[in-house]
């Protein structure tokens, strides 16, 4: 009997839910056995492995900042800055919320660049370099220390 394929893949998607069930009740019948499966398969093929999962980090890395950085080029969106190293470039929260998301779970790197992708990049943030990120935090923290002190010097 030859294989088909194309039937396979109707089978597939017409009883996903029932496979998806046998799965389960065989994992768990075989966990330690699949776990040690899992954990030799990964010792076996580490180097690649991790390769693979470097290229993707930086393959949603440059897509994400891609997307949000100067006329949706690998670009600083700071005036007049032409950084688009991939090593320097950073993802910005416009409204300088970043604390506030970290607090909420929020994570960073190719994670966050993943969940931003698949919310279809939503307005927010921005791609900055290494350098005008620091200034731009530099510059509000000065300003909020200026107004600060002016409230002190107000109140007394």
């Amino acid at each position: 009997m030859a294989y088909n394929r194309a039937a396979k893949l109707r089978y597939q998607q017409k009883h996903r839910l029932s496979i998806a069930r046998r799965k389960a009740v065989l994992y768990a019948r075989h966990r330690r056995r699949e776990i040690r499966k899992v954990q030799q398969h990964y010792t076996k093929h580490r180097g690649r492995i991790l390769e693979q999962q470097a290229h993707w980090r930086r393959a949603v890395k440059r897509e994400t900042l891609t997307h949000y950085g100067k006329n949706q080029t690998l670009r600083c969106c700071w005036r007049n800055c032409e950084c688009s190293d991939l090593d320097m470039l950073t993802l910005d929260h416009v409204k300088n919320d970043g604390a506030d998301h970290r607090r909420e779970g929020f994570s960073g790197g190719a994670v966050a660049c993943s969940w931003l992708k698949r919310h279809g990049y939503p307005k927010g943030y921005q791609t900055l370099c290494a350098n005008h990120q620091l200034k731009k935090e530099t510059t509000r923290k000065r300003r909020e220390a200026r107004r600060t002190h002016l409230w002190q010097r107000k109140s007394h």
